[in-house]
C-alpha cells in the first residue's frame, strides 16, 4: 500500500474520529452541590462498570415551587451512532403536600443523625452504584452518600433507618410519575403484611381487611388471620390504626369514605379492598396500636353479612333461611349455648314485617345489637339477644 493510499484513508477517517471525541452532555450532577431552599431535594446516581453513559445522572430533583426534574436517555435512536451519548431533562409537577412530606421526613431525628456516607451492603456484578442525596431545609443542608442502594432490599431500614427509606420510596414514586410509569402495588394478605411488617413498612401495597369502628377509633384487622388453621407463620390478632394519605385534598375524601362505614348499611364494620402503606407509629403517641396503615385509595367497601350457624356476636350482621310456620320467628337452628344457659331473642322492629306471621320459606338479614347475660342463681344464666331485622324476603 503506497503513501498516497494511506493518506487518503487517513483523511476519510478524520471526521469519524472528530465526532467520537465530541463533547458529551453534562448532567446537572456534575456541577456543585445544590444549596438553598429553592431546591428541596436532589438525588444523583453514578453507575460504574458495564453501564450506559454518560454518568452521573439526575435521578430526581424537587424544587420548592413544585417543579420536579429527572434526567434520562433520549427515547428516539441517535442518527449518528458515533456521536456522543446524551441525556434529556424532563420536568413535571410535584404537589405541595408531597414536598411537605419530604421536608417532614428530612427533619426526623433518625434522618438528621445519618452518617455522611455508607458502604455497599450488597455486591453487584460488573457494576456499582453511588447515590448522593442532598436535602435543603430551613437553611440547612444534609448530604448522604449510599453505595449500591436498592429500593427492593428488605434490609434497608436496618442499614439506613426508617425516615430515609420512606423518603427514598417517595423519590422512586415521583421519578416513576415523571417517566409516566404507573405501577399497581403488590397485593398481599393482611396476615402477610403484619408477619413481615419490616419488609413492607413504607411501601404501598393492596390488601383486603375489615375496617371497623370501636370506641370512636378506626382500625383494620382480619379475623381470618386469627384462625388457628392459618398456621403459625401467618397467625395474628393484630389490630392496626387507620390513617390517610398525607395529601390534604385526598385525605378528606378518604376520611369521608371511611366514615361511611358507620352508616346503617354497614353497621360500623365493612370488608375493604384498599391501597396504602404501613407505619410503625400511630397518629397519636398515646394510641394503643403498634402500627398505623395510611390509606391511599379505597377500591371496594362492602357490608359484612355472615351466614348464621348457631352463634351470634353483637355488632355483626347475619343471614339465615328457614321455613316459617306463621307463629313466633325461629331461626333455622337454636343458638349453641354453654351448659346451664338459656337464651331468648328479642326482635326490635318485627312489627314492620307482617310477613313474619305468614307461613313459607323465609330469608332474613339481621344485625345483633346487644347481648345481656344475667345470673339466675344455682349456676344458671339467662342470655337475651336484641336483634334488628334489616331485610326479609
Amino acid at each position: 500500500m503506497n503513501l498516497i493510499t494511506l493518506t487518503a484513508i487517513g483523511i476519510l477517517a478524520m471526521p469519524m474520529f472528530g465526532i467520537a471525541q465530541g463533547k458529551s452532555y453534562k448532567s446537572v450532577c456534575l456541577g456543585s452541590e445544590p444549596v438553598g431552599d429553592d431546591i428541596v431535594l436532589s438525588v444523583c446516581n453514578h453507575e460504574h462498570g458495564m453501564v450506559a453513559s454518560p454518568q452521573p445522572r439526575l435521578y430526581l430533583r424537587v424544587f420548592a415551587d413544585g417543579r420536579g426534574e429527572i434526567e434520562m436517555s433520549p427515547s428516539a435512536p441517535r442518527v449518528n451512532v458515533y456521536g456522543p451519548e446524551s441525556l434529556v431533562k424532563k420536568t413535571f409537577h410535584v404537589d405541595a403536600d408531597e414536598i411537605a412530606e419530604i421536608r417532614r421526613l428530612g427533619r426526623m431525628t433518625d434522618f438528621q443523625s445519618m452518617k455522611d456516607a455508607y458502604p455497599a451492603y450488597a455486591i453487584a456484578t460488573d457494576t456499582s452504584l453511588t447515590t448522593t442525596v442532598v436535602l435543603n431545609d430551613q437553611g440547612k443542608t444534609k448530604k448522604v452518600v449510599v453505595t449500591n442502594f436498592s429500593y427492593a432490599s428488605v434490609d434497608n431500614r436496618k442499614h439506613y433507618g426508617l425516615s430515609f427509606c420512606l423518603m427514598m420510596a417517595r423519590v422512586d414514586e415521583l421519578r416513576n410519575r415523571g417517566l409516566g410509569i404507573v405501577r399497581e402495588p403488590p397485593t398481599i394478605s393482611f396476615c402477610e403484611l403484619i408477619r413481615n411488617h419490616e419488609y413492607y413498612n413504607g411501601s404501598v401495597v393492596a390488601i383486603n381487611a375489615v375496617l371497623e369502628y370501636s370506641d370512636k377509633q378506626q382500625f383494620i384487622h382480619d379475623p381470618e388471620c386469627a384462625e388457628l388453621g392459618i398456621g403459625a407463620a401467618l397467625f395474628t390478632t393484630e389490630k392496626v390504626a387507620v390513617g390517610f394519605d398525607f395529601k390534604k385534598g385526598k385525605s378528606k375524601k378518604l376520611e369521608k369514605q371511611a366514615i361511611s362505614v358507620r352508616d346503617a348499611r354497614f353497621g360500623g364494620r365493612a370488608r375493604v379492598d384498599i391501597y396504602g402503606f404501613l407505619r410503625e407509629e400511630s397518629e397519636n403517641g398515646a394510641d394503643k396500636y403498634k402500627f398505623r396503615f395510611d390509606i391511599t385509595e379505597f377500591k371496594t367497601i362492602d357490608p359484612i353479612v355472615l351466614p348464621y350457624n348457631g352463634r351470634l356476636e353483637p355488632g355483626w350482621m347475619y343471614v339465615d333461611s328457614f321455613d316459617a310456620k306463621g307463629d313466633e320467628l325461629k331461626l333455622s337452628s337454636p343458638l349453641k349455648m354453654p351448659f346451664h344457659h338459656a337464651f331468648r331473642i328479642e326482635w326490635l322492629n318485627s312489627d314492620k314485617y307482617p310477613k313474619l306471621r305468614a307461613a313459607g320459606h323465609t330469608f332474613i338479614t339481621f344485625r345483633v345489637l346487644s347481648r345481656n347475660i344475667r345470673n339466675m342463681g344455682n349456676g344458671r344464666w339467662d342470655e337475651t339477644y336484641t336483634c334488628e331485622i334489616l331485610d326479609l324476603q
